[in-house]
């Protein structure tokens, strides 16, 4: 069969064929290794999963959390259980709280979160509450708790006098700085001066 064209004709159209087979067999593994795609290929599953709370938008982390529990969040869709998954993979450390955990009224829920900071994210919340949960239950609260860098500049004053003022140190002052002005000794006048005082 060596010496045979036909069979080398034949062997050779086979091979071909059964390379690209290998080939593509690497592309299989593409949900074994969600971590390692890239953005275009996240979308093109979030479209393909049919997540309702998936956007093009969405940090990777979150596309990514998305894509590897849809199968079973798809089952699960209508529970606290199915709420909780989709809140935490887009926004975390987010938790949800029910009615007996807070003494609340019977099928109401609360949703604590962070890092919700823009209108668009909001939204993206409320909508991800909205496409998990059962019918029956009511949304009572969303709290989003905020964490904001502040300088805080604290004045004192320790001895007597029958005048005590307090002046803010003479930098840059911007909105988020906040002052404070204390005396531990009794006087006749404390006057704080705050920044918008002073100008």
């Amino acid at each position: 069969m060596q010496s045979d064209e036909t069979a080398k004709a034949f062997e050779y159209a086979v091979e071909k064929q059964l390379l690209k087979v290998i080939s593509d067999i690497e592309n299989l593994k593409i949900y074994i290794s969600i971590d390692t795609q890239s953005e275009s290929v996240l979308d093109e599953l979030g479209f393909q999963f049919n997540i309702t709370e998936y956007s093009s938008t969405l940090p990777i982390e979150a596309k990514r959390n998305l894509i590897k529990t849809a199968i079973s969040t798809h089952r699960k869709r209508g529970t606290v259980a199915a709420v909780r998954q989709v809140v935490t993979d887009i926004f975390g450390d987010a938790r949800l709280e029910e009615w007996f955990e807070y003494d609340g009224k019977p099928y109401h829920f609360k949703v604590y979160a962070s890092d919700v900071n823009t209108t668009a994210e909001q939204a993206l919340l409320f909508k991800s509450i909205a496409s998990s949960q059962n019918v029956r239950s009511v949304l009572e609260a969303i709290i989003i708790n905020l964490f904001l860098k502040n300088t805080v500049y604290a004045g004192a004053v320790t001895q007597v006098a029958d005048m005590v003022n307090i002046f803010p140190p003479p930098t840059k002052i911007n909105d988020n700085n906040i002052f404070t002005g204390s005396s531990l000794q009794i006087a006749d006048f404390i006057t704080i001066y705050s920044d918008v005082e002073m100008r």
